[in-house]
Parts: structure tokens; C-alpha cells; sequence
């Protein structure tokens, strides 16, 4: 863990105020207390300060001769800075930036208040750091859209609660945290729904790219898996479906990108899934593809599975409901690794089905839940804490 020193510099009658606001390519995670996680290409924010009271004067400078960390810059404006950050695959790991701030109105006669915020930032492995494939929005002001909610399988990230004049509408990039586990010769529904952040609606194109054969970068065209347009005011919401092909490397994180790009031409960034572009959001996810004795079909007969409470301690409960009584059910749960812990089978299932599952004996994590009735597959995912 190394030390990284970045100071804001403000004194006053009270301690000065020190903010950091318009993160991109990380988040604040509410687990740990002023901790910004990251698995994306860059980590991106601003930092302000003022003093108590508001008006006094600050000033914000860099005590580590411009580099706050390994690679990073500090841009200065009086009071205002911003913080950019592309850590190598070696900074993977814990980090923690100190930002400190003293009030210029000081004088001989007064005491000199200072504050000190730390700030731990945890680096995530990612996938694109050998890739040299950076994609994101570069717009600023100008970048008015995002992806709102993306939807595979059972796998849904984001919310969508307004399409214009939607604040959440900030990002450039995101790297997704979660891994998604699909099973090959499996079909699978795709949804994709777009938000801005002004009242004005925009056409948008959106492409799906993986990485099948994990070789670290994406084929062109065989690894643009779906590509879709937005139109402005009638069809801000896309879909379709997706089969997983038997060519698929298996049992290894593979890369997985969205980009949803306000230039719906022909573009290097949305058809070559690299590269810089103006307005709308990149999101990076990890994928896992499993071989399956028999493709995963449409939810005929099983219904309302629920697995609770869900983060779990490792107690928790399932139901489900179906439409015709099940011969023979079996639950299986499997780590991120494919390692099975738990397999079990129930016979002549009724149309309600409960059991209470036990996996405190495990490390913490999240693990995949795959339930079979009468060769009817579902997998659903469960994160014990």
C-alpha cells in the first residue's frame, strides 16, 4: 500500500471543507466509509474546498510536484481541481490519497486550522488493462446520455426511474464489479435503456461486443455480437436476444462491452469498440461461459424463484412457484472458480417448493444458483457477506 499525497490548501475559525464530487471510472462504495472503488481504465474526480465561512479565500496546490499517484495528473484552478488517475496492472490493490486544506486568510496573529481527508481507493484487476483499449465519452459538458439499465438473463445492472432530465446521467465510463456466468448453446434476452440528463432527447447507437475467444481484444466483426439504435422521443429502449456460440473459451473471465454512443454514423469507437467519442457512457463487464449438459430453455414451468434474504450471511431461503408438478429438482451451487459446494435433488415437487440452503461453511463472495426441474434450467446468483 503506498501513501499518495495530494493537499488543497485553505485556515480559518473552523476546519475548512474538503469535497470530491464527479467521479468517473470508480465509485463511492457505502461498505467502507470514503473508499472509491475501481476496475476501469482511468479514475477520474474533482476535488473543491472552502473555508467556514464559505467566502474565504483558498487556494489548492499539489505538494508531490504534480503527482498525487503513479501516472496521475492534478489540474489546478484556484480553488478547484481535478484528480486523473490511469494505474498500471502493478497498482492493482489498496491506495490511499490524503487531501488536506488551509484557509489563505491567515495571518501572523492567527492559528493556522487545517483538515485532512483520506481517501482509500481500491484498484480492481481488469480485464483491458492488456488491451490498451480505452472507450469512453470525452465530451464533458457536451456528454448528455448514459446507459440506464442493461439487462442479460437474469442479470440486471442499473435503473432507469427517467429517461430525460435524469441527474445519474454523469458517467463516461464504468467498469461492472459483478461477474456474469452464461452457459453455452444457451439463448439468452438482451435489454439495453438509455437516460439523458437534459430535457432534450437524442438518437443513440448501441453495440455489444465479447471477447469469445479471449485472445484481449475484439474481433471485428465477429465479436460485435449486437448493434441497435435509440430514437429520440419514441424508442429509447432496445432488446433482443442473444445465442452463446459452442466455439466459446470456457471456465475463464472473458471481456464483455457496451457502448451506447450519441453518433450513430459509422465510427472506429462504436463499431471497432475502441476509442474516445463525444456523448453517452462505455460499461466493461466480466463473463464466464460454462458447458451445460442441456441449454438453458425459456421458463416454461418454473416461476417467482426467489432465493432470501439475498446478501446473505449464508443462511438463506428459496421458494418457487410452477405451473405443473416437478419429477425431479435439482440445486446446485457453484463459486466464481466453478468449484461446486452444494448439489442436492428433490423428488415429486409440488407447485410450491421452500427449502432453507446453508453455505456459512464457505469463504465470503458471490455464487451462482442453478436450478433444474425436469431439465428446465434457471441460474440466479446469490452474494454471501
Amino acid at each position: 500500500m503506498r501513501d499518495m499525497q495530494v493537499l488543497v490548501s485553505n485556515c480559518n475559525y473552523g476546519p475548512p471543507v474538503i469535497q470530491l464530487s464527479n467521479i468517473s471510472g470508480g465509485y463511492f462504495t457505502s461498505a467502507l466509509q470514503d473508499t472509491i472503488i475501481s476496475g476501469a481504465a482511468y479514475l477520474s474526480f474533482d476535488i473543491t474546498s472552502h473555508g467556514v465561512p464559505i467566502s474565504d479565500s483558498v487556494i489548492l496546490y499539489n505538494s508531490n510536484a504534480g503527482m498525487a499517484a503513479p501516472g496521475s495528473l492534478l489540474t489546478i484552478d484556484n480553488a478547484h481541481g481535478n484528480f486523473f488517475w490511469i494505474p498500471a496492472i502493478s497498482d492493482t490493490g489498496f491506495h490511499i490519497l490524503s487531501f488536506s486544506a488551509e484557509d489563505t486568510n491567515c495571518t501572523a496573529n492567527n492559528a493556522i486550522v487545517t483538515n485532512t481527508r483520506y481517501v482509500i481507493v481500491k484498484i480492481l484487476p481488469n480485464l483491458y488493462d492488456s488491451l490498451n483499449c480505452y472507450s469512453g465519452a470525452i465530451g464533458g459538458n457536451l456528454d448528455s446520455s448514459d446507459i440506464g439499465r442493461f439487462i442479460i438473463g437474469t442479470d440486471t445492472f442499473g435503473s432507469v426511474y427517467s429517461h430525460l432530465a435524469n441527474p445519474t446521467a454523469i458517467n463516461s465510463h464504468v467498469s461492472q464489479p459483478d461477474t456474469i456466468q452464461l452457459y453455452v448453446d444457451s439463448t439468452y434476452n438482451i435489454q439495453e435503456a438509455g437516460i439523458m440528463n437534459t430535457i432534450h432527447d437524442a438518437d443513440a447507437k448501441v453495440t455489444l461486443f465479447v471477447d469469445f475467444n479471449n485472445n484481449h481484444h475484439f474481433d471485428i466483426p465477429g465479436e460485435r455480437i449486437w448493434t441497435s439504435y435509440q430514437r429520440a422521443f419514441y424508442y429509447y429502449i432496445v432488446d433482443t436476444a442473444i445465442t452463446i456460440p459452442n466455439t466459446v473459451v470456457t471456465d475463464s473471465p472473458l471481456a464483455m462491452r457496451l457502448i451506447l454512443n450519441n453518433n450513430t454514423g459509422v465510427s472506429t469507437a462504436s463499431d471497432g469498440a475502441c476509442g474516445p467519442y463525444m456523448s453517452g457512457e462505455t460499461e466493461d463487464f466480466i463473463v464466464i461461459f460454462r458447458n451445460a449438459p442441456t441449454s438453458i430453455k425459456n421458463h416454461a414451468n418454473i416461476k417467482n424463484i426467489r432465493f432470501w434474504p439475498n446478501p446473505t450471511s449464508g443462511k438463506f431461503a428459496m421458494t418457487l412457484d410452477c405451473n405443473n408438478p416437478i419429477k425431479q429438482l435439482r440445486l446446485s451451487i457453484n463459486a466464481v472458480t466453478g468449484q461446486n459446494i452444494f448439489s442436492r435433488y428433490y423428488h415429486d415437487v409440488d407447485r410450491h417448493f421452500s427449502a432453507d440452503i446453508d453455505i456459512t461453511t464457505f469463504p465470503k463472495g458471490l455464487y451462482f444458483i442453478e436450478t433444474d426441474a425436469d431439465g428446465e434450467r434457471q441460474v440466479n446468483k446469490v452474494v454471501v457477506q
